[in-house]
């Protein structure tokens, strides 16, 4: 076989359209369908984009065992995720930290969470607020009111991630970093 036949074999195979080179062009060496796609560039995130990510977040906590703990650079932003990682590094060994609860839920067991995510709004090209509540409702148990809290989202690489987290004025960001703070402060004495 060509290797113009070839490549249009492989790219069938592939599911994908030969094109057929101009006039003069020569083919490629090698196979184009074997070689990675190249990742588009990165486009602008939307409002829309940010509650599908979110409510992406939120179903995870249908898996049992899910913690944004395990892969902190994939739920949170760097801001945060350096904030949490500085609590873990001055928290002393077996004791806990200020981070003692799943920013993502507001909680410390997630058991039962229904996320019903509100009104998204892109505060800028990179970032977004979202009005979410947190329901912990049990079917058959009793009933209490939601939870309503702000998610801030910022992208990072074209991707959402979680800034902050905010239930009435109390913001998990700023609390973490002047726990952070004192914490730093602590240890220098």
């Amino acid at each position: 076989m060509t290797k113009r036949i070839l490549i249009a074999a492989t790219l069938a195979a592939a599911g994908l359209a030969a094109c057929s080179p101009s006039k003069g062009a020569s083919a490629p060496a090698a196979p184009v369908a074997s070689a990675p796609a190249a990742a588009p560039a990165a486009a602008t995130p939307t409002a829309e984009d940010a509650r599908a990510w979110l409510k992406a977040a939120y179903d995870h906590y249908k898996q049992p065992d899910f913690s944004p703990f395990t892969k902190p650079a994939d739920w949170f932003d760097p801001a945060l995720s350096a904030a949490i990682d500085e609590d873990a590094r001055l928290t002393p060994e077996g004791e806990v930290g200020a981070v003692d609860g799943d920013p993502i839920c507001n909680c410390q067991d997630p058991m039962g969470l229904k996320a019903d995510i509100g009104e998204v709004r892109l505060i800028s090209p990179t970032t977004a607020q979202a009005d979410v509540a947190l329901d912990f409702s049990e079917p058959g148990g009793p009933t209490a009111p939601p939870r309503h809290i702000k998610v801030d989202l910022t992208a990072v690489n074209g991707q959402w991630r979680i800034h902050d987290v905010t239930e009435g004025s109390e913001s998990f960001l700023t609390y973490l970093k002047d726990a952070n703070a004192k914490a730093r402060k602590a240890a220098a004495h």
